[in-house]
């Protein structure tokens, strides 16, 4: 008897240190086995993973830590004085989840890292471990439970690796852009009251502080919460991607997938209007929110936009988004002015690389890296690229037919044109936007104003496909850089042709010379 009491005692402990039984098991499984399951090219983990290991999303990361294993495992942590810690907070003050204990009057923090980098930080993992982790669909955004606590949150941990194909050790620069961007947010949240135009709610994932050890500005661990309403159990939370994902049940029979089911329960007959109204025009707001009322850029990806969907009497409605990765939102400085934003911090410390390598940092996000995305009209591309082509087209291709597609995308432009000129004054677009921008831009809106099937077809072929490959790769050849790595010659020639055509067929701009 006294043995089973002792095993009971035991496995209802070993439970509690699970941070996946705090919160929705929808949502968990959402993030880390339905990345896997979605098609080609939906997902943004997919991307240029052919080309290095360092563009792989997971990176060299081995597999017991990737999401699809949904391990929870012990962290690693530094045991360190206060005043040998360097904390990033909008506060100013210490979070209790980086505080250890207290002598003599003076605190001792925690500084928690990834389980794999044992080896960056010299120090091996403890017998009694402060914090228990499990991945999100980021490897290193862990789901995280402290000892004695039942509250969860997130770690972003840094890792001395290539993933995607930029370096993910977090630098100072990044950690002060993480704080100031939700120290905005939180304003405009409750400006907002968190009710988009449609009546919807929006929200994010507050990023609170990172903390480093004192003197070295690369490698920190962010501490990032997660919003209190959803805590409850009723609460899913989908990242874009898996509305797509093949799913299955306990037994492995085959599932709707999520879009389906939340069109299902929606009680709407036509799937044209439930995307524009349940999705894009919302999705929209939100945009609108970032750009015009926060000037900043946006990466509203398929991985760092999340639909919030509500259970109730067994069904499933959409009843919000939210925004993570506070770090991934860049100021507008040349639109600052016209939207009266005055900027207290400076985004973009430098970091002492040199300090860095000698404590065997390799792969590195220099702030130099993303000044591309910070150009005067990164919106525009960030609107494009990430907003319209991965969340929007890239996932409900797979549900609609091209017509419905065609139609929605045209109504997301409609509405992104209208918000453009209503918000940026054209003494702005003259003056900033940069010629391949703004021919691009004005050729979109040309053709939403007389709908003509060819050249939709056009633009459809060619602004979907052989821009993005562009983009993608002009940003794979700066991070490439990173690495010390070029692309053959032969590579280089292939887009060279790709671009002069695109621009000299599709948008009239002159051939370049190679």
């Amino acid at each position: 008897m006294r043995l089973l009491l002792l095993l009971i005692i035991s496995i209802s402990v070993y439970g509690q240190e699970d941070p996946k039984k705090l919160l929705n098991s929808e949502w968990m499984h959402a993030e880390q086995a339905l990345p896997s399951e979605t098609p080609t090219g939906s997902n943004i983990r997919n991307y240029l993973a052919y080309l290095t290991s360092q563009a792989k999303h997971n990176g060299d990361l081995a597999e017991e830590y990737h999401p699809k294993a949904a391990k929870v495992y012990s962290l690693g942590e530094l045991t360190i004085p206060e005043e040998y810690a360097l904390v990033v907070s909008n506060t100013g003050d210490v979070p209790d989840e980086f505080i250890k204990t207290e002598i003599g009057g003076k605190r001792i923090l925690t500084f928690p890292f990834h389980p794999s980098q044992v080896s960056f930080y010299g120090v091996p993992i403890g017998e009694e471990p402060t914090f228990k982790g499990t991945p999100s669909s980021s490897a290193r955004s862990m789901f995280v439970k402290k000892k004695g606590s039942n509250t969860p949150f997130i770690f972003k941990a840094s890792l001395n690796m290539g993933m995607g194909g930029f370096g993910r050790l977090i630098p100072v620069d990044e950690a002060v852009r993480a704080q100031y961007n939700t120290a905005l947010f939180q304003t405009l949240h409750e400006e907002t009251k968190g009710r988009l135009k449609s009546g919807m709610n929006w929200g994010f994932f507050p990023e609170v502080a990172t903390i480093f050890p004192k003197d070295l500005s690369l490698g920190g661990t962010t501490l990032r919460t997660i919003p209190k309403e959803l805590m409850k159990k009723d609460q899913v939370l989908l990242p874009m991607y898996s509305l797509i994902a093949k799913r299955k049940n306990s037994k492995g029979q085959k599932l709707p997938t999520w879009i389906e089911r939340l069109y299902k329960d929606s009680g709407y007959t036509n799937k044209e209007k439930f995307i524009i109204d349940k999705f894009s025009d919302p999705i929209m707001d939100l945009f609108s929110i970032i750009t015009y009322k926060a000037g900043l850029t946006s990466q509203m990806h398929q991985q760092n936009l999340l639909a919030q969907v509500v259970k109730k009497n067994g069904k499933y409605q959409v009843v919000g988004f939210y925004l993570r990765d506070m770090e991934a939102l860049f100021p507008i400085y040349s639109l600052e002015k016209y939207l009266g934003i005055k900027r207290k911090v400076d985004l973009f410390n430098s970091v002492d690389v040199e300090k860095a390598k000698k404590m065997g940092a390799k792969y590195m996000s220099k702030p130099e890296i993303h000044r591309y995305d910070i150009s005067s009209s990164r919106f525009l591309q960030g609107y494009r690229e990430d907003l319209r082509h991965n969340s929007i087209k890239s996932i409900f291709k797979y549900f609609l037919d091209n017509d419905q597609m065609d139609n929605v995308l045209i109504n997301f432009d409609q509405r992104m044109v209208s918000e453009y000129n209503q918000r940026v004054p054209k003494a702005y677009q003259v003056d900033h936007i940069r010629d391949f921008e703004k021919k691009f831009f004005d050729f979109d809106a040309s053709i939403l104003k007389k709908y003509n099937p060819k050249i939709l077809k056009q633009r459809r072929i060619f602004n979907e496909t052989v821009g993005h490959a562009i983009g993608s790769y002009e940003r794979w050849l700066s991070q490439a850089l990173q690495y010390n790595k070029r692309p053959s010659e032969k590579m280089n020639l292939c887009f060279f042709y790709i671009k002069n055509f695109y621009q000299e067929k599709i948008i009239g701009l002159p051939r370049s010379r190679y």
